[in-house]
């Protein structure tokens, strides 16, 4: 099975858009601390979740 080509429009970039990126700034220490306590507070309801849906597997549908 082949793919189907793809037709591309080729369109050149003015001058200032050939210049290289840049990499954004990364914030200081108490944002990345912000950020950080985000995702372990993420992660957390999400195992939260997780054991309250497995709760109660396994032990057959008449032992409530």
């Amino acid at each position: 099975m082949a793919f189907p080509r793809l037709r591309v429009a080729v369109r050149r970039l003015p001058g200032y858009a050939a210049v290289l990126p840049v990499l954004a700034d990364t914030g200081g220490t108490s944002e990345r601390l912000w950020l950080l306590g985000g995702l372990g507070f993420a992660l957390t309801g999400a195992g939260a979740v997780a054991r309250a849906a497995t709760r109660g597997r396994g032990r057959g549908r008449d032992h409530g």
